[in-house]
C-alpha cells in the first residue's frame, strides 16, 4: 500500500506508468457503499490487467456535513479496504476548487494518472461548482476510450422497516440519536474515536470511578450526548468500558465536549496514550444530577447495566440462548 499526498500540481510523474484503475470520493467513514464500489473498482483493474487507485480528498467540514473520521482514520480504513492499491489524497487547494470539469478530467485523470477505467458512486460530482456530473463523466469517458463504472448505491433496512441507502449522511443521522448499533452496520465496524488520553479533575478516581479523557476534535460529527457500552483499544489489549459523551452538565460548565471512559476490569495509567473507543450500545442520555451522591449512584446502575448488555451480547456472539 503506498499513500500520496499531493497537489494538483505537484502529482508525482509516472505515478501510473502503464495506466491504472480509479475510483474517486471523498470516502468519508469508509462505509458499506465504499467498500463496494471499492471491491467493484478493484474486479475492473483485475479485468483490464490494471492496477487500481483511489483518489480521495482530505476531510473537509462544513456546517451540515461535518467528519465521521479523521483523516488518519480514513487513510486507514481505506488501506484495510483495498491493501494493494495506491491512494492519492490531493489537497482541495484553489487549483483544484476552480478546476473546470472537463480540464479535471482531461489533465488529471486522463494526462496525469493515466486512467483506463473509472468507477464511481451514482451520486458522484466533481470539478469547479460540483457541475460534472456522472452523465457528463460516463461522455468524457467514452469520448476517451476509458472504461466507466456507475454503481447504484447500496441500501439495507432500517430499524424501521424502511429500505434506505447506506451513504456518510445517515450515519450522521444515526449518530445524532445515538443509535450506534445501526450506523455501525452501515459502516460494517463499530464507530470509533480515538486521540490522546488527556488529565482531567480526576473527580471520577475520588468516586472510584477512574475514567480516562478525550477531547473531540473539531468539525468531526455529533454523537448523541449520553452514555455507552464501549470497547477500549489501549494499544496493549482490548477492554470494555462504559463512556460518557458530553459536558458533564453536573460538575463542569465549559462548552467542549469530552469523551470520558471508565474502563472496566482495567487498572493502569494511560495518560499520553493513543487509545481507541468503539461505541457497542446507547445506555442513557446524558443528564444532570442534584449532586455528587447522586451522580455517584446513577454511575453503579450504568455499570451494572453496561455489564449485563455484555453478557447478553457476548452470550450472542457464541451463539448462546440469553
Amino acid at each position: 500500500m503506498q499513500i500520496i499526498q499531493a497537489s494538483v500540481r505537484d502529482i508525482p510523474e509516472r505515478l501510473c506508468p502503464d495506466g491504472c484503475v480509479l475510483t474517486i470520493g471523498n470516502f468519508d467513514g469508509v462505509h458499506r457503499g465504499h467498500r463496494q464500489l471499492i471491491r467493484e473498482a478493484a474486479r475492473l483493474a483485475d479485468t483490464l490487467a490494471a492496477p487500481l487507485l483511489i483518489l480521495t480528498f482530505p476531510p473537509r467540514a462544513s456546517a451540515d456535513a461535518a467528519n465521521l473520521y479523521t483523516e488518519e482514520q480514513k487513510l486507514r480504513l481505506l488501506q484495510e479496504a483495498a491493501p494493494s492499491a495506491k491512494i492519492l489524497e490531493l489537497d482541495f487547494d484553489e487549483d483544484l476548487r476552480t478546476m473546470p470539469e472537463a480540464v479535471f478530467f482531461q489533465k488529471i485523470l486522463v494526462e496525469k494518472l493515466a486512467a483506463r477505467g473509472i468507477a464511481v458512486g451514482m451520486n458522484f460530482r466533481y470539478g469547479y461548482l460540483a457541475q460534472g456530473t456522472v452523465e457528463s463523466l460516463r461522455s468524457h469517458c467514452t469520448d476517451a476510450g476509458i472504461d466507466c463504472l456507475v454503481l447504484e448505491g447500496v441500501t439495507y433496512q432500517a430499524e424501521d422497516g424502511s429500505t434506505q441507502v447506506v451513504s456518510s449522511t445517515q450515519i450522521r443521522a444515526l449518530l445524532a440519536e445515538g443509535k450506534v448499533r445501526e450506523a455501525g452496520y452501515l459502516l460494517s465496524h463499530p464507530y470509533t474515536m480515538e486521540g490522546t488520553v488527556q488529565h482531567g479533575k480526576r473527580l471520577g478516581r475520588t468516586m472510584g470511578f477512574p475514567t480516562v479523557n478525550l477531547l473531540q476534535e473539531e468539525g468531526m460529527a455529533d454523537l448523541r450526548h449520553g452514555v455507552y457500552v464501549t470497547c477500549v483499544d489501549t494499544g496493549n489489549g482490548c477492554f470494555y468500558g462504559v463512556t460518557n459523551v458530553g459536558l458533564n452538565p453536573t460538575v463542569e460548565h465549559g462548552h467542549r465536549i469530552k469523551i470520558e471512559t471508565h474502563i472496566l476490569d482495567f487498572d493502569g495509567d494511560l495518560y499520553g496514550k493513543t487509545i481507541t473507543v468503539a461505541f457497542l450500545q446507547f445506555l442513557r442520555p446524558e443528564q444532570r444530577f442534584s449532586g455528587i451522591e447522586a451522580l455517584k449512584e446513577q454511575l453503579e446502575q450504568d455499570k451494572s447495566r453496561a455489564r449485563a448488555w455484555l453478557h447478553d451480547f457476548e452470550g450472542n456472539l457464541r451463539g448462546e440462548e440469553t
